[in-house]
């Protein structure tokens, strides 16, 4: 390489330097390099994955950095090249049409570093809002780093492009070169269009740049660090902090659109095919269980909490661990077990849901989802317990008489909402099909009437309002019922009294419409602020790095130069200590007020906890089912995963059932 430098062949040189580079990038993406020898997160496809080519954030960032190794090599010396002399000595007409062909280039460079920026969305679970988590993942820095290397990309091979268009379009001609960039505007958004794409107002940002740096000619700037350098590498910062900003902006209102879909989904969602079968199985398993038959004929002390224990342990499969699930138990008289005040009777659930239109395909199972059970899905199970010569019969228990009946279980399982802060890894997660998203916390949703899905009418079917379910928003005062009737509900959903609305229709004709809080415009500057500070402080690492240059060079600087250098230290350099600062105080005290409410809150619970503990473990009038039960009740409410861990330290019990 250095050979090649000293004989002035510098093509030569970049074609050497990009060939071993890409080489040694082809050999670790066939071999997995270095996945295969260290397993670590920022190379495991699991959280980035975008192609072959870029199978991980790491070799994101590797591929960044291959590009802008490359482009920052032929910046230093281009104008030294053969081909740049090349160049040079053109036609006037070629010339023309070199420079148009830069102006779309650079378009193509602006597309290129866009859709990368999108793919962080897109193919992977980060973002880059500082305004909804002011925490700093390894995963997420390195991020910020792939934006930082994309933003040196993309003002690097624009540097090239601009180069030569002022090259070939001298100022003083100033009209012929804004003729010139217009018109690659004009070609590449035609292009664009051409190839399917969308055209959006920041693609004019690149068109504003070129047009800015030709006007003022700061790419000549670059070689001699003096005012309008810092200029230069400022304005092309502010360039890239933008466009950043606009992606997170886009980005995040197309992620709460999905989020609410998917959410609107579920509360949609339809019979569970599969638990049916496995609470028919179940069934079966607790029909032929002689030790539940013998309890039920012995009058002892907790009797329902040992046949709720051995049912929940032993026949219910752990994809019921998704539902919240009750256990009733009555004599063959229809006499509860339980011992409760006011227990619920047998006559109760029967008539409340053997119902013809709560039937399913499996005898004695009943699915409720509607309005009156505020659309929870539901199932209720019932098992008649027999004599061991007629278990095998049937489930139905008006088919047994009284005489061979020992008694009834029944089952009442509801389907939960996960709790999405749960701190447990989601590989511990049984079903995760059934997990909402954090930001579900905020939504507020209701179903609406409406025709049954294909069937259309000339006249709109009246919509009126089934259920309203928790939430901020009032569907009663506050929606319009016209917009139910839009079609850009269904899809791209629809803003107004400042929140965003998403419907989907139901196969029986309901609507489930989710709210929530528009994303802000003003978040936007927020994020722009963030991301160009991040390119500030790589800006004076560059201006830095002019100082040591300069410093260990043969040429002497002038004092003007070093006036820039100093100012721009001077400046810089405190302004980022003292926001390092902030930020490292707003960080303690967010640490500390989090840990004093987890305190307090732990205090609370163990306080509401410790009446059914005493009762289970010193009086024995609680088995450890039941206090498991109110366990699983305080979690609820309280949103949060509870682990009780007894004198030495062992864990006694758990509210997530898969610990």
């Amino acid at each position: 390489m250095f050979r090649l430098k000293k004989q002035h062949q510098y093509e030569w040189g970049f074609v050497g330097l990009a060939i071993y580079l890409l080489l040694l990038r082809a050999v670790m993406l066939y071999f997995g390099v270095p996945f295969l020898f260290i397993e670590t997160d920022l190379f495991n496809p699991k959280y980035y994955a975008s192609s072959v080519l870029v199978p991980s954030l790491g070799d994101l960032l590797l591929n960044a950095l291959v590009i802008a190794i490359l482009a920052f090599y032929w910046v230093r010396y281009y104008y030294r090249s053969q081909v740049y002399m090349f160049l040079l000595h053109r036609s006037h007409w070629l010339k023309l049409v070199l420079s148009v062909g830069c102006v779309m280039v650079s378009y193509m460079v602006f597309s290129l570093c866009y859709i990368e920026l999108n793919n962080i969305y897109e193919k992977s679970q980060f973002t880059l809002d500082i305004t909804l988590n002011i925490h700093f993942s390894f995963l997420k820095i390195v991020c910020l780093v792939v934006f930082i290397t994309i933003s040196c990309i993309y003002f690097l091979v624009i540097h090239l492009l601009a180069s030569l268009f002022l090259r070939y379009n001298r100022i003083s001609h100033i009209g012929i070169g804004l003729l010139l960039i217009v018109a690659g505007t004009a070609l590449s958004g035609g292009l664009w269009l051409v190839l399917g794409g969308s055209l959006e107002s920041v693609f004019l940002l690149n068109g504003a740049y070129f047009l800015l740096i030709y006007v003022s000619q700061l790419p000549k700037t670059l070689y001699t660090f003096r005012y309008k350098t810092s200029i230069y590498l400022f304005l092309a910062a502010f360039i890239c902090a933008v466009m950043t900003a606009y992606v997170v902006y886009n980005q995040e209102i197309r992620k709460q659109l999905n989020h609410e879909q998917e959410f609107a989904t579920q509360l949609l969602a339809e019979n569970d095919v599969f638990g049916e079968f496995l609470m028919s199985k179940a069934q079966e398993s607790i029909q032929k269980d002689a030790e539940i038959g013998r309890a039920l004929q012995t009058d002892t002390l907790l009797v329902r909490e040992r046949i709720q224990q051995r049912v929940k342990s032993l026949h219910l499969d752990k994809y019921f661990d998704k539902y919240d699930i009750e256990v009733f138990s009555f004599r063959a008289n229809g006499r509860p077990l339980d011992i409760s005040p006011n227990p619920i009777s047998l006559s109760t659930l029967t008539s409340r849901y053997r119902q013809i239109n709560y039937k399913t395909e499996y005898p004695g199972v009943y699915f409720v989802n509607g309005v009156d059970n505020q659309f929870v899905k539901q199932y209720v199970c019932f098992v008649a317990i027999r004599q061991p010569a007629t278990a095998s019969t049937s489930v139905q228990p008006q088919n047994t008489s009284v005489n061979d009946t020992l008694g009834y279980v029944v089952l009442d399982l509801r389907l939960r909402n996960e709790r999405p802060k749960s701190v447990y890894p989601e590989l511990l997660l049984v079903d995760t099909k059934f997990t909402q998203n954090s930001d579900t916390q905020e939504y507020s949703y209701a179903f609406f009437s409406g025709p049954p899905l294909g069937r259309s009418s000339l006249k709109s079917a009246p919509h009126r309002l089934l259920y309203s379910g928790p939430g901020s928003y009032n569907y009663d005062r506050k929606l319009d019922l016209s917009l139910l009737d839009n079609p850009k509900l269904y899809t791209t959903g629809v803003l107004s009294n400042k929140y965003q609305h998403v419907a989907q229709r139901g196969r029986d004709g309901r609507i489930v419409v989710v709210s929530s809080p528009e994303y802000p415009f003003r978040n936007i500057f927020s994020n722009f602020s963030f991301l160009y500070l991040l390119l500030v402080l790589t800006v004076i690492l560059v201006i830095l790095g002019y100082a040591i240059n300069y410093r260990f060079s043969k040429f002497n600087i002038n004092y003007s130069t070093r006036i820039q250098i100093l100012l721009n230290l001077a400046f810089f350099l405190p302004l980022i200590f003292v926001i390092l600062i902030i930020l490292g105080v707003i960080s303690s005290n967010y640490v500390d007020n989090q840990n004093n409410t987890y305190i307090s809150n732990t205090r609370n619970i163990a306080t509401n906890f410790l009446a059914y503990l005493d009762e289970h473990l010193y009086t024995k009038k609680r088995s450890k089912a039941s206090m498991e039960e109110e366990l699983g009740k305080i979690a609820r409410d309280a949103n949060i995963d509870i682990n009780l861990f007894d004198t030495k330290g062992q864990l006694y019990t758990s509210t997530p059932p898969y610990l």
